[in-house]
C-alpha cells in the first residue's frame, strides 16, 4: 500500500501541519503500519441512523408533494447527497503511518497527510466535550475543527471520542481514534525522527 505525498519540502517541521490532500504527480510513501478506525460510538451510530431516516422521509415527502418534474428529479438526490453522501465521504476510514508521515484515510476523498518530523507528543486519551467549528459533530464520526478549554483549537478525524490518540505539534493538535490507540501512538513516536521523506501539508 502506498500514498502520494509531496516531496518539495524535505523536512516535516516547518510550521504546523494542517493536513492536505496530496496532488497528482507527488512522491509515493510506502505505508509501514495501518490502523483501522474504531467503530462508531453509540451516539454517532444513533445520529447517523436518524439522519438517514430524515433524508428518506424528506425524499418521500418531495415525491408525494411533487408528482414529477424537475423538483422531484433533482430534489431527492440532492437531499441524499447533502445529508449523507458528503459527510460519509469526509469521514475517517482508517490511518496509515509511513516513514515520517501520518495519513488519515477518508471514505470518499483523497487522504490527508500529516508529517511527523516536528511531532512533539502523542498520547492516548479521550476527546473532551468540545465546541464544534466547521466539521461534523457525530454524523459518520467527528471530523473537522473543534475547540475546548484544555486543548484549545484542534482538528479531529475520529469515530469514537471515548478512546483515541492526541497528536501535538507546535501550534497544532490532531485527535484520531484507531481501533488500536496504543499501536498507533507507538508507531508515530517511533517514526517522528525517521529519514526525511515527507512534505508539508
Amino acid at each position: 500500500m502506498s500514498v502520494h505525498v509531496p516531496e518539495s519540502v524535505p523536512g516535516a517541521g516547518a510550521g504546523p501541519p494542517a493536513g492536505r490532500a496530496p496532488r497528482a504527480g507527488e512522491a509515493r510513501v510506502t505505508v509501514e503500519a495501518a490502523f483501522a478506525a474504531a467503530p462508531l460510538e453509540p451516539r454517532a451510530r444513533l445520529l447517523t441512523a436518524l439522519a438517514g431516516l430524515l433524508a428518506a422521509v424528506l425524499a418521500a415527502l418531495i415525491g408525494l408533494t411533487w408528482h414529477g418534474g424537475l423538483v422531484l428529479l433533482v430534489g431527492a438526490p440532492s437531499l441524499f447527497v447533502v445529508v449523507l453522501a458528503i459527510p460519509l465521504a469526509l469521514s475517517p476510514a482508517g490511518y496509515a503511518v509511513g516513514q515520517r508521515e501520518l495519513v488519515v484515510l477518508r471514505r470518499g476523498l483523497r487522504p490527508l497527510v500529516f508529517p511527523l518530523g516536528s511531532l512533539s507528543a502523542a498520547r492516548q486519551t479521550a476527546m473532551p466535550r468540545s465546541a464544534r467549528l466547521p466539521g461534523s459533530g457525530g454524523l459518520f464520526g467527528w471530523w473537522g475543527w473543534f475547540a475546548n478549554p484544555g486543548w484549545g483549537r484542534f482538528k479531529a478525524y475520529a469515530t469514537d471520542r471515548r478512546q483515541g490518540v492526541l497528536l501535538e505539534w507546535p501550534g497544532f493538535k490532531l485527535f484520531v481514534s484507531p481501533e488500536d490507540p496504543e499501536g498507533l501512538c507507538g508507531a508515530v513516536v517511533a517514526r517522528r525522527h525517521g529519514p526525511a521523506k515527507g512534505g508539508r501539508p
